[in-house]
């Protein structure tokens, strides 16, 4: 403003001291740490925490998971929604596989008798509603299937 629009020079500022950034470094666990938490933990919750590790979900993305979502074949999952609102693929960690095909087959006994008890639907954004309307009580789109066992 000075140089441009007064057509003066600023001038030196003597013992000016500019403000530094913050560096923010993240708190990242070691593998020795991880394995200490794993092994306090059991069930669902060693599941949960295990492929939240091994895929680098968040907690949210994680916890968002519907059946659909799995890809046992290219052993990928899709997170839809993550952070920014947008859609990734990340792997499967391959130790995981089995433990995750018994979960689901747990969880499927329990969709099921919730079904027959007239429970069992799941939230689908209205649109999808309009469009498919059984789509809320549909196996692939089972949602939070972590959640479905822990409750319980």
């Amino acid at each position: 403003m000075y140089r441009h629009v007064l057509n003066q020079p600023f001038g030196e500022l003597d013992g000016l001291v500019y403000a530094r950034r913050k560096v923010n470094i993240p708190t990242v666990l070691s593998q020795q740490e991880v394995k200490a938490i794993l092994s306090q933990l059991s069930g669902v919750q060693w599941l949960l925490v295990s492929l939240m590790y091994g895929s680098g979900l968040r907690v949210m993305e994680s916890v968002r998971l519907r059946v659909k979502d799995f890809d046992f074949h290219y052993q990928t999952i899709l997170v839809r929604n993550g952070k920014g609102f947008k859609d990734r693929v990340v792997t499967f960690p391959e130790p995981l596989i089995s433990a995750i095909k018994n979960h689901l087959k747990i969880a499927y006994e329990q969709y099921t008798r919730d079904l027959a008890n007239g429970h069992g639907g799941v939230y689908i954004p209205h649109a999808l509603s309009l469009k498919y309307p059984n789509i809320e009580t549909e196996w692939a789109w089972l949602f939070s299937i972590f959640c479905l066992i822990i409750l319980n």
